[in-house]
Formats: C-alpha cells, structure tokens, sequence
C-alpha cells in the first residue's frame, strides 16, 4: 500500500493517533451548531472551532501531517554514500581535480546549502558535513525503542491515510522481523518514511500489474525480493523526489552480505503493495517494465 497523496482521515477511527486528536464536544440541537466544526482541507481533521482542545490538537495533528515528526539527531543509523561512492574523501578529491561541480550525483540527499568552492579545499569537508546533518536517510533502528515509538507514530497518520490496516509494523520494528524502515530527515523533522519487506521466494507473492488497466497478470508468478509495504511523504515535502530517494536506500541498503557490504538490486526487484493512484504514478517512473507487447508492467506483491 503505497502513496505520497492524502486521503480523507475520518474513514478510520479505531485507532490510537486518531483518537488522541478527534474533537472533544460535540453540541446538539444548537441553532449555530452548522458553525462549530470546521474541517481544515490541508490536514483533513475535523474540529470544534470553540473548543481550546479541539484547537491545540487541531494545531498538533496539523503539523504532523504537513510537516513530519519531531526527530532527534541522535536517532537511526544515517544512511548517506550512494553505493557507488562510500567514501567522502574521494568525493571532496574529485570535486578537487574539478571532476564533479555538485555532491547531488554521490548523495542519496542532496545536502541543503551551497558547497565551499573547491578554490577553498580546507572547508569543503567541513562545510559537506554540516550539509549532511541538515537533510539524509536513516535506517530505524529495531532495537532503540525512542525510534520505534516516533517512527509508530507517524505510521498511525500514515496508514489514516492510505486506508490501510494498522497491524502490520511487526516486520519492521521487532528484531525478528523480516524486513526494514527508512525515514527521510530535513530540518531535524522526520518527512518521510517506507517499510520494506523482505519477501519468502517459496511463497509465491509477486505480481505484475499492468500500469494502464490495473489488471494483474494471470498465472504468473515472477520473484520479487522486497516488497514496498508502505511509502509516505508530508504534503510540505511532496513533489522533491523524496520518495524516490528513499527507494533507492531501501534498494540498495535492505539485503546485507557482510557488515560491510550490501547487496545492490536491480529496481524491479522491488514490488508495490496495492499501489494507490500516486503510488502508481510513482511505480511508473520508477520501476516499471516494457512488455513486448508494449505494455507497461507494475511489479507488485499480495
């Protein structure tokens, strides 16, 4: 289940964060009862206008779902290097010998503010560094409870979102779990956030969805190592190729051979969860496959 677009929060109520923000009276038979609640059309939570609590958690839930979570910089294990270039030194050595004027090739987040110019040399591993700190991808953490709570949180708003059940964080928040989280870090806000299984060859779940029709293809059963179970971006952050850099983490940081060394997959090798209208649009550009028959395929999982 996959989407960096909103849908309506109130279809489901059953759940902790939904419950945390909904308003807190409720006014019968009241000639200006029409003007009590208000629905804000950027979060989609409807308030009492009257209520100081309404309001307070109004202004809570709305910042959480344009802008992210509050996030500690000493959380997740920051993910930085694209797989093609681990290290920061022959980067800067490179931007030296004037081979690349910009870090955006080499990071999977594109740091914030301008490079000192390779004019400088001295400053241009310190500047990096406080660029980095500013907007990168972490990998949470399954057995630091501060980020499995933080992260839980924001799935809550998430799986509102996509209409999508809320009983499944196992995978990716308890050590035995088979899969992995990445969340996207801008201005020490978490903005954005997917949950990666790691998909049983054996058991037959893999798909291909063809992009135009949204058919699956039948009697056929192709081996799609991860699965995309969720991917969300805040409304503020959408539209950045945020979501796609976190894609790319997921691809190339989930299957480990050594403690050193990751195993890098072809993007097909990823497969959509039930991918919404915007999912979709995502699945397309992103890793979608030409039929002969000219189609384009989908890979997806159930």
């Amino acid at each position: 289940m996959s989407s960096t677009n909103s849908k309506k929060l109130n279809s489901t109520m059953n759940n902790s964060l939904r419950k945390k923000y909904i308003q807190s009276s409720l006014r019968i038979n009241s000639k200006n009862s029409k003007n009590i609640f208000e629905r804000c059309y950027n979060c989609n939570m409807v308030y009492n206008k009257d209520s100081a609590i309404d309001l307070n958690n109004h202004k809570k839930f709305h910042d959480l779902s344009l802008n992210g979570r509050n996030w500690n910089k000493s959380w997740g294990e920051i993910i930085t290097n694209h797989s093609k270039c681990n290290d920061i030194h022959n980067i800067t050595d490179n931007i030296k010998k004037n081979k690349a004027n910009t870090l955006d090739k080499y990071f999977l987040t594109p740091p914030t503010s301008s490079i000192t110019s390779p004019k400088k040399g001295n400053n241009i591993l310190l500047k990096t560094d406080t660029r980095m700190k500013k907007e990168y991808i972490v990998e949470i953490r399954k057995t630091f409870n501060s980020e499995i709570r933080a992260a839980t949180q924001l799935m809550e708003l998430v799986n509102n979102e996509l209409n999508a059940p809320h009983d499944e964080n196992d995978f990716w928040s308890t050590p035995s779990g088979n899969g992995k989280a990445f969340g996207y870090i801008k201005d020490n806000k978490l903005v954005g956030i997917t949950t990666i299984e790691i998909l049983d060859l054996n058991c037959k779940r893999g798909r291909w969805m063809i992009s135009d029709s949204k058919v699956i293809v039948e009697n056929v059963f192709p081996y799609f190592k991860l699965g995309i179970s969720r991917i969300w971006v805040c409304k503020n952050q959408r539209g950045k190729g945020i979501a796609a850099k976190l894609l790319e983490a997921a691809r190339l940081n989930t299957l480990v051979r050594t403690k050193e060394a990751s195993i890098e997959l072809e993007k097909w090798n990823l497969a959509w969860s039930q991918p919404t209208e915007m999912g979709g649009k995502l699945a397309l550009k992103y890793n979608s496959v030409k039929h002969k028959s000219g189609k384009l395929l989908i890979p997806c999982y159930i």
